[in-house]
């Protein structure tokens, strides 16, 4: 797969605005911050809207906060030099966490400084020539956008103000919405962008990356799952399914390589570039890595709970995993002297020296929807409905896939993974009684989509986040998760300085 060119190099000084032709890579446009409405050119426009989600600004935050969804939850530690690195994060991982905590403020902020931008460009782009198809088209991928990190802030903080116009530095008059009303709106932007946008296979192929149907309709099968709205989810789940825009890859630890990067997996995904500058880093995966080796900060650390939610034999094991001891292009992995009581990284965000380049700061897309988790969202949703026999079915080409994948890694000789006979690797699954499979189907999810930020959040919502966390300060004698309070740290807080701006229109989350 052609790796797309970098275009995540934004200033923040108001720029020119050049014509752009639409056949161009878009991800190969200059830069472009905020314009005037007289200089309004749609593609670069929208192109900034991509751009604005890899910039040097928000690079920093962004891998604090994609990770908040493994580093909260009992799959990882939160890691570093020492439990005071990142101390932030570690407030936040014991449950300490307290309305003036920088991450808290960075969601929100970074989050709704994106949203000015898709408002800006929406509110431009509506005033275009619908008939015109690449006019929709546009206005359908800041539209996907913009539901995108609603969603993110939703399923953090609850309510929040729901802004769909630029506003003015000095306008601070918004209250928060509901949860309801907040959900009701991505919906509704998510119907529009379906029907505004084209299947991922009508793109050019330097434009994958861009937001498809596809995108739009995983993304609400997902919002819907997330309020317990089956047969919506289900229904938008198929939709993907049979679209044949997607399949799974063959190999499960083929997913996280440079080559399948938007391929046929991938629903949705950030795209950033490879380079040995400083300018273009992805932190999110970089901070994940070893401390001693691979160029990494040694964050985001899987724990032993992690592994053990794996079957024996799993192949997924070794393609989610590094472990201490382990061997690459004749480096062993050294996982020790710093805080990573397990002793292990994720392998997803894992790359030995020879892809790595002259630095650490190479190009690593970040994966947010992939077509494995629609089928699991799919069987989810249709177990609730008593759809038995369509659960076991999805769930059941997942574990196929995982169960005919590669036990060999091609960068690594591995330590602490045992095969068992074939018989014994991830059987099908039959089981019928709903609240049995329930159980499986979730830890499926979990074991398929470890370390990918979502795990914190669907303890969330599926009710159990403060047993499961505090089970597991228990069984590991440790802070993390033993003061999670129900009703009150399932959700941030709002940030303070917010609520100061706003003069207390803005009200704070319960327990804060």
């Amino acid at each position: 797969m052609k790796k797309i060119k970098n275009f995540y190099k934004i200033s923040f000084l108001i720029l020119a605005l050049s014509t752009v032709s639409c056949n161009e890579d878009f991800l190969d446009v200059p830069p472009l911050a905020l314009v005037s409405d007289a200089n309004f050119d749609p593609v670069m426009a929208v192109t900034s809207c991509y751009n604005i989600m890899g910039n040097f600004d928000n690079r920093w935050s962004d891998w604090r906060i994609l990770i908040l969804g493994d580093a909260l939850s009992d799959d990882a530690w939160k890691g570093g030099s020492s439990q005071t690195d990142q101390i932030d994060i570690y407030q936040m991982n014991i449950f300490a966490t307290i309305p003036s905590n920088v991450i808290p403020r960075d969601v929100w902020s970074m989050y709704y400084r994106r949203i000015f931008r898709f408002n800006w460009a929406i509110q431009n782009l509506q005033g275009l020539d619908q008939e015109i198809a690449l006019n929709r088209r546009l206005l359908g991928e800041v539209k996907f956008l913009r539901s995108m990190h609603y969603f993110w802030l939703v399923r953090a903080y609850g309510g929040v103000p729901i802004v769909e116009e630029p506003l003015s530095s000095d306008q601070h008059d918004k209250v928060r919405s509901s949860e309801v009303e907040v959900y009701a709106f991505i919906e509704q932007e998510l119907l529009e962008a379906i029907d505004l946008l084209p299947s991922k296979s009508e793109y050019r192929l330097e434009d994958l990356g861009r937001a498809t149907q596809g995108s739009a309709q995983g993304l609400l099968s997902k919002v819907y799952l997330y309020q317990q709205k089956w047969s919506e989810a289900l229904n938008h789940a198929e939709e993907v399914i049979n679209s044949g825009e997607y399949h799974l890859e063959p190999d499960f630890g083929q997913i996280f390589s440079r080559e399948s990067q938007h391929g046929p997996e991938s629903v949705f995904e950030i795209t950033f570039a490879e380079n040995d500058q400083m300018t273009n880093p992805t932190y999110h995966a970089i901070s994940q890595r070893s401390r001693n080796l691979f160029g990494g900060w040694g964050l985001n650390c899987p724990t032993q709970d992690l592994l053990d939610a794996f079957e024996p034999g799993d192949p997924r094991t070794i393609h989610t995993i590094t472990f201490h001891g382990d061997i690459t292009e004749g480096d062993q992995h050294d996982h020790s002297g710093y805080d990573n009581p397990d002793q292990m990284h994720s392998m997803k965000a894992f790359k030995p020296r020879s892809l790595i380049g002259n630095s650490a700061n190479d190009g690593e897309n970040v994966r947010i929807l992939r077509y494995a988790e629609l089928l699991l969202i799919y069987a989810e949703a249709a177990n609730e409905l008593g759809q038995t026999i369509e659960a076991l079915d999805k769930l059941n080409m997942v574990r196929d896939r995982a169960r005919n994948s590669s036990t060999i890694d091609r960068y690594r000789t591995f330590i602490n993974f045992e095969l068992a006979t074939p018989d014994m690797v991830l059987p099908e699954i039959s089981e019928t009684d709903q609240s049995r499979l329930r159980e499986i189907i979730w830890n499926e999810r979990r074991v398929e989509l470890a370390l990918e930020g979502d795990r914190f959040y669907d303890l969330v919502r599926q009710g159990r986040a403060g047993n499961v966390l505090r089970a597991f300060a228990q069984k590991y004698n440790t802070d993390k998760g033993s003061n999670f309070r129900d009703g009150v740290h399932e959700r941030f807080p709002v940030p303070q300085d917010e609520i100061d701006r706003t003069n207390g229109l803005i009200i704070q989350n319960n327990g804060y």
